[in-house]
């Protein structure tokens, strides 16, 4: 068989690179197809690609078994399996979840064996295959691994920087890997070209080519539906939006009632018959002690007067407020109902989140249209490879002119895409000339399901954040449930005391959550826990009109009974007892064995505590 050299050279290139870009795709693939399906991200990635790293050694053992004269034939073979397997292989996972979970981690594992074992078997056949024209064996393994290497590189950047972003789905994904992994059938093909002992393998091969292809592109345009027909059986309530980003997977449904919930990767984060219970509570108490310590007489007044009074009050102007995370823009809403309020800002990572609470009509509705305001500002994080540290790029404006846009208040609005950490750390650096500050900070995160947002809840990030709170400003935290998370909920308390802060826990409960907490904070230096309680338990009135949030509300909010699993765990936890107006500290600093760890950026131990306590009521 006689080779052009140049056609050769050229195509054995092509081969090793394809090979590689499209092996590290798939396992880029299938690790967040597992985390969107199960919700843990750093767990389900590093063991999809240990899995199959482990089935590539199975693989590239195996195929000394294959006869030289056999490579072309076990190779072709191979690839269009692999494309195959890769392209459907994640709606079958799909499948297998909704309608078999039981089975799903079983056929999980098979799934990455099989296409690792396949991935493992490529490149020691390329070997064996381009030794017939490279005789040196140092020459033919630099060639052939270094094109897969290199290609392996460019694979994950497109799939970084391109699949992700431009495709609907994780499975469109897949699907179009699949057309470029069974190109390598193609290129393969060509170099062996003129073999007349192979012709019938080709002329099967290019059979097999066409009809993959075709099942591939019909696997993308039907992809979206059948996706949406699997996901709806996930749910009681009808599926109305569903989308998975490249930060989370995001669902709304709505009931026959009109209940509309919002589910991300699969939690719950509100259901529309009771979030203003939880929405209220993460803003007016903070709100009622950022402005009723210069207006000692707002207990006489209703909420209307009050809030006229603070209109007129220049003391008490130009607050600024920031809200890391809510990007459904619900406790926006809240904050816009106070007109002392001059500037929100609302950091959030995930970009589509934010354009669905400004665009779906459902949730627009819901949010009141908070962040389509009439004075809006949005901002961008500009990712330079060569600098990883954050630069804010301001954006033009949106032509929103057929939104309803909110016309009331002289709020401005900013809106940063970023990830909270990075937004805090860069405030808190010396990259401005000026120094930001906020009366008012509100962290509502998802609980800590995820490594990467136990980041979020720190001792590192309360630092941050303690840097940029005014001297008498307030932090809330939402805190997941003191009853179902009983030690997670005491260890963020105490990791937001462990940073200068003076916490007190607050609970309700709200139907569609349960027994529910936050963490309600001034700085230790400005004010103490238990005047800070007293002040609440006491002093507490609604400044505007609210649904659920009243006096009563207030002081149910700050007991805790008697008989509560986390009483001697949750710091500065108070406790109704008979004959006290103001119920007594509980807390008890001088019992090391019923204070809580604190929660570090290495150790993950709000993350590692609440999984540990999730798997108790599942």
């Amino acid at each position: 068989m006689k080779q052009n050299p140049i056609y050769y050279n050229w195509t054995v290139f092509l081969l090793a690179f394809m090979t590689g870009a499209c092996g590290m795709a798939y396992e880029y693939t299938f690790a967040k197809l597992a985390s969107d399906l199960l919700g843990n991200t750093v767990h389900e990635w590093a063991l999809t690609i240990a899995v199959m790293l482990f089935a590539m050694g199975i693989g590239a053992d195996m195929q000394k078994r294959i006869p030289d004269k056999a490579i072309f034939s076990r190779f072709i073979i191979i690839e269009i399996l692999l494309s195959l397997l890769g392209g459907w292989g994640g709606f079958i996972l799909l499948e297998v979840f909704v309608l078999k979970r039981l089975h799903f981690t079983f056929v999980q594992m098979l799934m990455h064996f099989t296409i690792g074992l396949m991935i493992g078997m490529e490149i020691p056949l390329l070997i064996r295959m381009n030794a017939r024209f490279k005789k040196k064996l140092g020459a033919n393994l630099g060639q052939i691994l270094r094109l897969d290497y290199w290609g392996g590189f460019i694979g994950a950047l497109v799939w970084i920087y391109a699949l992700v972003y431009w495709l609907p789905t994780t499975l469109a994904a897949a699907f179009l890997i699949s057309i470029c992994n069974i190109s390598t059938v193609a290129i393969a093909l060509f170099l062996y070209r003129h073999s007349e002992t192979e012709r019938k393998i080709i002329y099967l091969s290019l059979a097999a080519i066409f009809l993959s292809i075709a099942s591939f592109l019909y696997g993308i345009f039907g992809i979206n539906h059948w996706t949406l027909t699997l996901e709806q059986r996930l749910f009681t309530d009808a599926v109305i939006f569903r989308k998975t980003t490249p930060y989370q997977n995001i669902v709304l449904t709505e009931s026959k009632q009109g209940d509309l919930r919002m589910y991300l990767n699969g939690h719950l984060q509100f259901s529309s018959r009771d979030e203003h219970i939880y929405h209220e509570m993460l803003t007016h108490p903070a709100l009622f002690l950022i402005h009723a310590q210069k207006h000692p007489s707002v207990q006489s007044q209703s909420p209307p007067a009050v809030a006229e009074n603070l209109i007129a009050s220049k003391k008490n102007t130009r607050k600024n407020v920031l809200v890391l995370g809510g990007g459904d823009g619900l406790a926006v809403r809240e904050l816009l109902k106070y007109p002392t309020i001059d500037n929100i800002v609302l950091v959030d990572i995930d970009a589509d989140l934010i354009d669905l609470a400004q665009t779906h009509p459902n949730l627009t509705t819901l949010n009141q249209n908070s962040l389509n305001h009439s004075k809006i500002q949005i901002f961008k994080h500009t990712f330079n490879p060569l600098n990883p540290e954050p630069t804010l790029t301001e954006l033009p404006q949106i032509d929103r002119s057929t939104l309803p846009h909110r016309t009331t208040g002289n709020q401005q609005i900013y809106l940063y895409t970023l990830d909270a950490y990075a937004f805090l750390k860069l405030l808190s650096s010396d990259t401005f000339t000026h120094k930001y500050t906020f009366d008012l900070i509100i962290a509502d995160f998802p609980d800590p399901t995820k490594i990467e947002l136990a980041k979020l809840y720190s001792l590192s990030f309360y630092t941050y954040l303690y840097n940029v709170l005014a001297a008498d400003g307030v932090f809330v935290q939402q805190a997941s449930s003191p009853y179902y998370a009983k030690n997670t909920f005491a260890i963020i308390g105490a990791t937001i005391e462990a940073a200068g802060f003076a916490p007190i826990p607050l609970h309700t409960w709200i139907p569609s959550f349960g027994d529910w907490g936050w963490y309600i904070a001034r700085k230790a230096s400005y004010q103490n826990a238990d005047h800070l309680h007293n002040h609440l338990y006491n002093d507490f009135t609604p400044l505007v009109t609210t649904r659920f949030l009243d006096e009563i509300a207030m002081k149910r909010a700050l007991l805790f009974s008697k008989d509560d699993p986390s009483l001697d765990k949750i710091p500065h936890i108070n406790n109704a007892a008979k004959n006290h107006p103001t119920p007594p500290n509980r807390f008890h600093p001088n019992h090391s064995s019923t204070k809580p760890p604190i929660n570090t950026l290495l150790n993950h131990l709000a993350y590692k505590t609440y999984r540990s306590e999730l798997r108790r009521f599942q």
